[in-house]
């Protein structure tokens, strides 16, 4: 369907609207750029060429996917873009793909928007552009089984593997990562590379399949890397990573970027972990992009059986938006 620019009132978030305070930079190492954005989550982000984030996300409780573009300077929101809560995106090109709950897959050919769902009522929570083939993953959360889908240009999704003994979180570069699991597509089959101690695994991402890190933790923070082909646990700091972790991004520095609840916004620089203290936000942040000289966390209540809101962290620091407006 052709994009459609929805008609939803301003929110006023990150400080009181049109007054000073809302063109101050915080002493921080980091900061809210957004809060308590009416409407659903923020849950991950992909740059696309033009140099515009594109944000997903949604409202799990009403089930609505919502979008969210940021050019670094303003943020605009198109809101019930979908009937399906939508947890993740990828892109190639001026293409992208976005997956979320009950097999919705909407892609986006920069001028137009249809539905490619999967057949499957599963929740896909991860997607992966990969040259001429589209991957997804996610799995059944009621018997927490998992499935991992592909797609090739012009042809329909096939199932590559399904019933998986825990839910596929996300995939990148080849690898799926999940609830206990992690497996590697050698170009003709999965291979299983599972964490060491059954660890959960919410994401992976680095400077090559063959030396990337995976995050997430059930009750404690954990970020694993695979190099050399094995598993091996990164140094942990109690002060900035104290929540499960959600997010990890790696910038081309070799800065690992991680993301998690209770505003968990931190990074590494293969030596020291760095964030605020205490959090910035009591939220939770789901992914973490770069984009041009910024870090974004996007995230919200994740966690609550109310209505959705959105919330956004920036590093370095940078005056709060005093609005967020639909885009036109």
């Amino acid at each position: 369907m052709k994009r459609i620019a929805l008609l939803i009132s301003l929110v006023a978030c990150g400080g009181p609207k049109n007054s000073d305070s809302a063109t101050e930079i915080p002493d921080t190492w980091s900061s809210l750029l957004a809060e308590h954005v009416d409407g659903g989550m923020f849950l991950s982000g992909w740059e696309n060429p033009e140099g515009t984030l594109v944000m997903v996300g949604g409202n799990l409780t009403a089930n609505s996917g919502r979008l969210g573009f940021w050019d670094g300077s303003t943020l605009c929101v198109e809101d019930d873009v979908t009937d399906a809560a939508l947890w993740w995106l990828d892109g190639q090109g001026s293409d992208w793909y976005a997956v979320g709950t009950s097999g919705a897959v909407i892609h986006d050919n920069g001028s137009e928007r249809v539905r490619l769902d999967v057949p499957t009522n599963a929740t896909l929570f991860g997607v992966y552009v990969d040259g001429e083939d589209v991957w997804v993953a996610g799995g059944d959360t009621s018997t927490v089984r998992g499935e991992i889908w592909r797609m090739k240009t012009g042809q329909d999704w096939e199932l590559v593997m399904g019933d998986l003994p825990g839910l596929v979180f996300k995939t990148w570069n080849g690898w799926f990562v999940g609830d206990g699991v992690a497996y590697y597509w050698n170009g003709t089959a999965l291979e299983e590379r599972h964490p060491p101690n059954g660890e959960r695994l919410l994401t992976m991402h680095g400077p090559s399949a063959d030396d990337a890190y995976a995050v997430g933790g059930l009750t404690a923070p954990v970020v694993l890397r695979w190099q050399q082909g094995a598993w091996s646990e990164v140094a942990s700091d109690e002060t900035c990573l104290h929540a499960q972790l959600s997010g990890v991004w790696v910038d081309d520095d070799g800065t690992v970027w991680v993301a998690g609840h209770n505003g968990t916004a931190s990074s590494y620089d293969g030596s020291t972990w760095s964030c605020d203290t205490p959090p910035i936000t009591a939220e939770h942040f789901h992914g973490v992009v770069g984009h041009k000289d910024q870090v974004l966390w996007m995230g919200g209540n994740l966690l609550s059986t109310a209505d959705n809101y959105g919330t956004i962290g920036v590093h370095p620091a940078a005056a709060p938006l005093p609005q967020v407006s639909a885009c036109k």
